[in-house]
């Protein structure tokens, strides 16, 4: 696969996504080419346009690490400190925050009591009762190594919620969504109505349920348009020129090197060739961002249907 030029796109993404719904921005400085193709509703072939909602998946994690690092300037949290600290009834859980938003805390990927009979929805019923009963039958490995875990991006998103003394909710609209301008992002809750989300569709082209969140929030549940999302990276590219040390810089700061070529952040995947990005799928949705703060360069790919986007996040990011 190679990335086309730009007057290419359009053609490219309907060879690629077919009739599903693609929203995708590619920033340049302070230049931005948006694009949308396809169908937020593939069956009454209602098109993608700039109010489509999209579920971003585990692109939210980069969300969650952002707001560790906020919390962590402004005084409310250690990176270093012993999760029970916060939560003294899990005395054996001596991870760190930090350890959370990297994955190696030795949390598994999923709670060791959370429903698989029905995968439709699997995250929709599991409150935070679950959250620490699950807790506190799970003994974290003792020399943790990398092991995704949106159990422990969850749990990350409760404590930060907790320490603020606010919920989630509050939390991310007060100190991301509101002062970045991100009037159509919200998280997704059991019942709660979000205005123009899209249809989520398997690849076959099934529609299925759209996803919702509740103490597993931390892991996934944001929803978007593109432009919130182009307010999101744009905010990264413009911290990145001021060279000042703040939440956004300090959440991209490696902190473990997984690979000769790969690192992480507070969430956020690091590059050896220098950029940073994170993908993410639901069951009927996929996400990219990626940030390239050398060249000021953002990508970010929104899509209902569940499939790997990262490769064509990538061709776009490092398009010479």
């Amino acid at each position: 696969m190679t990335a086309p030029d730009f007057t290419q796109i359009p053609e490219w993404l309907g060879q690629h996504f077919g009739s599903f719904g693609v929203a995708l921005a590619i920033i340049d400085g302070e230049q931005s080419k948006v694009f949308y193709h396809g169908f937020s509703d593939v069956a009454a072939k209602t098109p993608v346009t700039a109010n489509t909602v999209f579920e971003i998946g585990s692109v939210s994690k980069t969300m969650i690490g952002l707001l560790l690092a906020d919390a962590v300037q402004q005084n409310e949290v250690g990176v270093t400190e012993p999760l029970s600290k916060y939560l003294p009834q899990l005395n054996q859980h001596n991870y760190s925050l930090l350890a959370l938003a990297t994955h190696h805390s030795g949390l598994p990927r999923l709670p060791v009591n959370l429903p698989l009979d029905d995968l439709r929805n699997p995250y929709r019923d599991y409150n935070q009762t679950m959250l620490l009963s699950g807790l506190v039958s799970t003994t974290p490995v003792k020399t943790p190594r990398y092991e995704y875990s949106n159990l422990g991006f969850g749990l990350l998103g409760q404590v930060l919620a907790a320490q603020a003394k606010l919920t989630l909710d509050q939390l991310i609209q007060q100190r991301l969504f509101a002062p970045l301008g991100m009037t159509n992002s919200s998280l997704a809750r059991p019942h709660r109505e979000i205005s123009h989300l899209a249809t989520p569709h398997q690849a076959d082209g099934t529609a299925v349920e759209n996803w919702q969140f509740l103490a597993l929030a931390g892991a996934g549940a944001v929803v978007s348009t593109l432009a919130d999302m182009q307010k999101y990276a744009q905010a990264y590219l413009v911290a990145a020129k001021s060279n000042a040390e703040s939440s956004f810089s300090l959440s991209l700061k490696p902190q473990h090197q997984l690979s000769p070529q790969l690192a992480i952040g507070m969430g956020w995947m690091i590059e050896n060739s220098g950029f940073y990005w994170h993908n993410g799928q639901t069951a009927g949705f996929s996400s990219y961002i990626g940030l390239d703060l050398q060249r000021q360069r953002a990508v970010i790919l929104l899509t209902n249907v569940a499939i790997d986007v990262t490769e064509v996040g990538e061709l776009l990011i490092t398009k010479p």
